[in-house]
């Protein structure tokens, strides 16, 4: 994430898609509250990025109701 920080602009899809794959990782650790951190970061950056219409738009929403009600995401 840092390396893609550095060398991409600050609002970049491979730095949410690397948000997200964080979020997971935390998520299978059994921390949902760092979970949604990213989860939402990266919902955030996607919003910013991709089209409205963009089906990865709904997967990380889908994604944070599943950590809010402690399903897998």
């Amino acid at each position: 994430l840092e390396i893609y920080q550095k060398s991409l602009p600050s609002e970049h899809a491979a730095i949410a898609k690397a948000m997200e794959n964080i979020a997971l990782t935390y998520y299978m650790k059994g921390d949902s509250a760092q979970a949604l951190t990213y989860f939402r970061r990266a919902a955030t950056m996607y919003k910013n990025v991709l089209s409205s219409t963009h089906p990865k738009l709904e997967k990380i929403q889908d994604d944070i109701e599943c950590v809010l009600h402690g399903n897998t995401p």
